[in-house]
């Protein structure tokens, strides 16, 4: 019989030491797990290669191929119709191709919280991909089959697709990552979203596959890269709240956690964690979408979770994404435009290589600074940078025939301005990026979380229609003035989420919840103020 010991006192450093198992038999004590094995890494490259790095690369892939995919659409018509599409008929239609990947995107949210539910965050992340395959072949096979309405029909399969993508990956990622690093990890769901949108510019650029004859193969590309997650993720673990709790397979889970703490792990802190939560949430009635709103402490993280997803897309960062191009253009010399044309939208790619890097380094810093002081951080240098974008830009003509009253532009505005745009996206990088993404996850248990998730990325995917929908018409009226909208509306969310965002790094589910079942609001919603301070390490 083997007699345990118990857990000795933390040294001075802060770490516990190892628990000590002795045995009649001299084996060697079960080390505790490390954070970062080669399956956890596997496991996060191929979920987020499959469905991050897609999701960011249909985010961006038509935009620099933009006008020779329009030009087929007249080409197409007039070689059926005799006519071509008119000015504002083409326009028309192509901000309904683009508007049709973003509306039925809610769609695929709503999809994959049904199918993560029953067949589990992996095989939904797999099987999401017969919605590539079928999405990336009726674009690029529009031009063959000379048919514009093909293509429109596969930006809005891509759309499901993209949907489905951004509520299984960050469940999975949130459900196989030590609670200790679980914030870096679900940042890599974002990194993979901003190297894919990146990527699509490069790659999009006349001189390699924007062109008009090799702009299907632009698009096509989404195969080979849906084809590496094919591949590599039948190999990694499921997820072990998914197999214990919905499965009630605790061998399953106890393996799938072993596999990715490592073999030699002790892993019995982190099964009692999921055993409890399972107990939890069979001793309560299941949960339906009307009882998110209806039952308390599922209604207040709800609430939050939407709110974040608001400040990401109502920050600011889409009206750059989509206009710093056009921007650039005005704001840079016009000899330099003159000389090359493309040299607005490298600019464009520099801004997308700047998102990256920041939001790469953010990885190794989110569960040092915590989710809400990455976020309100973040927040409050795009507050400052929208301001100042605001003012200097407000009498920057950036179409022709366009009038604006406001500071009249100067060399110095408008390299200023340029400066301020690569902030603004820093800023962004920094929390608002990635933590609405991977904040929601942490905040419920297994059972409401697919709904949850489902109905907070709607929110996303709402407010993304919205700007793509309402920015070009303000930004005609307004001019430069449309950048003060996104200041007060980040000011706004400061202010709300400085008071009831919750921390939650270090915190097991169970604790989390616990938090929003108190009496109180969230006992742990704490000032902005106190965050600078030094935390203790949260205990499981």
């Amino acid at each position: 019989m083997s007699d345990r010991k118990p857990l000795a006192p933390a040294t001075d450093n802060g770490s516990e030491e190892v628990e000590v198992i002795n045995s009649d038999d001299d084996r060697p004590a079960r080390r505790e797990g490390c954070l970062v094995t080669g399956t956890l890494l596997i496991s996060i490259f191929a979920a987020v290669f499959g469905t991050g790095l897609l999701f960011g690369y249909n985010t961006g892939v038509l935009n620099n191929p933009s006008d020779n995919i329009k030009e087929f659409f007249n080409e197409a018509k007039e070689e059926r119709t005799g006519e071509r599409f008119s000015d504002n008929g083409l326009t028309w239609y192509w901000s309904c191709c683009i508007a049709v990947w973003a509306l039925f995107a809610i769609v695929g949210c709503f999809l994959g919280s049904i199918m993560s539910g029953r067949v589990g965050r992996k095989n939904t992340m797999l099987l999401n991909n017969i919605l590539l395959v079928i999405g990336t072949l009726l674009q690029s096979c529009s031009k063959a089959a000379n048919s514009y309405e093909m293509f429109f029909l596969g930006r809005l399969v891509t759309g499901i697709h993209s949907g489905v993508c951004t509520t299984a990956c960050p469940m999975y990622l949130s459900e196989i990552a030590p609670k200790s690093i679980r914030g870096g990890v679900g940042v890599t769901f974002q990194m993979s979203c901003v190297f894919g949108i990146l990527l699509s510019q490069v790659l999009g650029f006349e001189s390699i596959l924007g062109s008009a004859d090799l702009w299907p193969m632009l698009i096509n590309l989404n195969l080979a890269l849906g084809l590496v997650q094919c591949i590599i993720l039948p190999f990694c673990p499921s997820s072990p709240r998914f197999l214990l709790i919905s499965k009630n397979d605790t061998d399953g889970a106890r393996r799938a956690l072993a596999r990715l703490r490592g073999e030699s792990a002790n892993i019995e802190d982190e099964m009692k964690d999921i055993i409890e939560e399972d107990r939890k949430e069979k001793a309560e009635p299941p949960v339906d979408y009307a009882d998110l709103w209806g039952i308390a402490y599922l209604r207040r993280p709800l609430i939050i979770s939407c709110v974040m997803m608001i400040s990401q897309q109502f920050s600011g960062i889409n009206a750059v994404n989509y206009y710093s191009a056009p921007i650039f253009k005005a704001a840079l010399p016009a000899s330099t435009v003159e000389k090359d044309p493309d040299f607005p939208n490298y600019m464009v790619a520099v801004t997308g290589a700047v998102n990256l890097v920041i939001t790469t380094i953010s990885i190794f810093t989110v569960d040092r600074l915590g989710r809400k002081l990455s976020h309100l951080i973040g927040l409050g240098g795009m507050a400052a940078s929208a301001l100042a974008i605001g003012f200097l830009i407000s009498g920057l003509a950036i179409d022709d025939g366009q009038v604006c009253h406001g500071i009249a532009p100067t060399d110095a505005t408008n390299y200023t301005t340029i400066v301020l745009i690569f902030v603004f996206v820093a800023f962004f990088s920094i929390g608002p990026g990635a933590i609405p993404w991977l904040i929601a996850p942490e905040l419920f248990t297994s059972s409401p979380r697919t709904k949850a998730l489902s109905i907070a990325n709607t929110v996303n995917w709402l407010c993304n229609f919205c700007i793509a929908l309402g920015f070009d018409p303000l930004r005609k009226v307004m001019c430069g003035w449309v950048f003060l909208i996104f200041f007060v509306l980040l000011v706004i969310f400061i202010i709300y989420l400085g008071i009831r965002l919750p921390n939650v790094e270090g915190k097991t589910v169970n604790e989390i919840v616990q938090m929003f079942k108190s009496t109180k609001d969230c006992e742990d919603v704490t000032p902005v103020v106190t965050m600078l301070s030094p935390r203790s390490e949260s205990t499981a």
